[in-house]
């Protein structure tokens, strides 16, 4: 589940997109959101070359 900000970003991100087209910008068009996941192992630097090239 995103956050809400992330949800925010998003529907900032599909008005903009349809801003100066005949497109409601409330519409119900498809959208979506791409997101990563990487599990650190133990002891792993979190901000690491390795973990960034990871995700």
């Amino acid at each position: 589940m995103l956050e809400p900000t992330a949800w925010h970003a998003l529907q900032d991100a599909r008005r903009q997109a349809v801003h100066g087209t005949s497109r409601d910008p409330d519409s119900h068009a498809n959208s979506y959101v791409v997101t990563s996941l990487h599990l650190l192992h133990e002891n792993e630097d979190p901000h690491s070359d390795a973990r960034r090239g990871a995700v």
